[in-house]
Order: C-alpha cells, then structure tokens, then sequence
C-alpha cells in the first residue's frame, strides 16, 4: 500500500478520481444517515403522491359524471 499526500482539496478531488471506490467511503461518514436515505424516501414520497393524485382524480371524474 503506498501513502499518499494530500496537501490540498484539489489533491483530495484528484486522488477521489483515481479511487471511484473512496467516494462511497467518503460519503458514507460525511452525510448522515437520513441524507443518504433520501433517493429511497422520495421514491416512497413519489409512489404515495402518485396514488393519492390517481385516487382524487377518479373521485373528481366520479363526481363530474354525477
């Protein structure tokens, strides 16, 4: 394993270039774990909203038939 320096952000940029497998390692102990859950609770987010909109607009075309 060889050390490497990092003097500078744009040392650390260029060796997180190098190494696309620290990123992950880096992200994981600087966002919290509710940043990272993020992707997956939008997701959820957006299928609740999706079926709610759904659901209110088969009421309202109920209702308009009426």
């Amino acid at each position: 394993m060889t050390t490497t320096a990092i003097n500078t952000i744009e040392d650390l940029v260029r060796i997180m270039d190098n190494h696309p497998e620290w990123v992950e390692a880096m992200r994981v102990r600087l966002l919290s774990r509710e940043v990272l859950e993020l992707p997956q609770t939008m997701a959820r987010l957006t299928e609740t909203v999706d079926s709610f909109a759904a659901s209110t607009n088969k009421r309202l075309d109920a209702i308009e038939v009426r």
